[in-house]
Parts: structure tokens; C-alpha cells; sequence
């Protein structure tokens, strides 16, 4: 059982420069993902990018390692198409998934 809480902030996301419609689009998208519990805990963090109705244009998923009040910012690159790239308006992230570590 999970004592305390697992809490995301600072979500951001940017654009890298996109030359031309040929080149995939460069992205970095960070988070910072705070362990409030007593246990050590494997974290699966999921980043959904959005369009304008809300519908998944592409997810991600990154896992961190953090022991009882450690906290790490994600930093994670990528690349997606330009028709892909065009439909992003907005984006959401959660914890996805989590594991108590037994020492």
C-alpha cells in the first residue's frame, strides 16, 4: 500500500526548430516528479499530446527511480512527423503507473 502521494509540476513542452516540412519536428518535453511517499518507488510517467478535441495525438512514456521525498525533473527529446507535428495543440500528463521497490 502506498503511503503519501506522487506529485507532477512544472509540465512543459516545446518546439525545436523546424526547418522544413521534410525534416521531422523537434520537441523536449520535462517534468518534475516528486516522491512524497516512505517507500522507494519505480514511476512510469505518461505524455500525451493533444489536439484540439483532446484526442491522443501521440503518447510517451519515461520511468524514474526515486527513494521516500526525492524528487527528479524528466527532461525527455523527441522527434514526430510535420502533419503529426501540426495537429498538437495542447498536451496532459500523469502518473501512469507505479511500483513499491522492497529494499
Amino acid at each position: 500500500q502506498l503511503v503519501g502521494s506522487i506529485t507532477l509540476t512544472e509540465e512543459d513542452f516545446q518546439w525545436g526548430e523546424v526547418t522544413d516540412r521534410t525534416q521531422p519536428a523537434p520537441y523536449n518535453w520535462t517534468v518534475a516528479v516528486a516522491n512524497d511517499t516512505t517507500q522507494t518507488l519505480d514511476i512510469t510517467v505518461r505524455f500525451d499530446f493533444l489536439d484540439e478535441s483532446d484526442s491522443v495525438v501521440k503518447t510517451e512514456r519515461t520511468s524514474v527511480r526515486l527513494a521516500p521525498a526525492e524528487r527528479t525533473t524528466v527532461n525527455e527529446p523527441g522527434t514526430m512527423g510535420w502533419d503529426e507535428a501540426n495537429r498538437v495543440f495542447t498536451f496532459a500528463v500523469q502518473v501512469e503507473n507505479w511500483t513499491i521497490i522492497e529494499n
